[in-house]
């Protein structure tokens, strides 16, 4: 202030509106700022606001991802019981055709079995043939003895019985 007395008045009006204009440019400038720093503290807001969006979106995404996972694991799941579908399919027809040709065989073997049936009945019928004509022939000299038998003791029974 000692160094003020010795200035003029003009000097001092010149000293002071330098002072204002510096001050009234450092109010600029603080509005500047301020102004500055709200749009800053707004851009500040939106980004929190658009992180916390990006935030759900990426929430939505990562359940859908486990959704979607999940629903991998059953499609995989379901593939496998396709493959175990075509697999059981390919072994039904393996074993359908075995059926047929074993179906094949067994009748293979019973008209075989049927026709040496038929044989040994034909040789059965052959045989008992022959055992009845050979049975009868026995029957009739079985006959013949009986009543060869049946005369000889009426014979002598005729014979010595007058004389009892």
């Amino acid at each position: 202030m000692n160094d003020l007395k010795g200035l003029n008045v003009d000097e001092l009006l010149t000293m002071l509106e330098e002072m204002q204009n510096q001050n009234d440019n450092l109010r600029e400038q603080m509005e500047t700022e301020k102004e500055k720093s709200s749009e800053a503290q707004e851009t500040i807001s939106k980004l929190f606001s658009e992180n916390s969006l990006l935030r759900n979106t990426l929430q939505q995404k990562s359940e859908t991802i486990v959704s979607l996972n999940e629903r991998i694991g059953t499609l995989q799941e379901s593939d496998k019981v396709l493959e175990e579908n075509l697999l059981l399919r390919k072994k039904n027809s393996e074993l359908q055709v075995m059926n047929s040709l074993i179906k094949r065989k067994a009748e293979a073997e019973v008209s075989a079995a049927k026709k040496i049936r038929a044989h040994y009945d034909a040789k059965a019928k052959q045989i008992s043939a022959k055992y009845d004509k050979k049975a009868a022939g026995y029957r009739w000299i079985m006959f013949l003895s009986i009543l060869y038998g049946g005369i000889t003791t009426m014979y002598w029974l005729l014979q010595y019985l007058p004389a009892i």
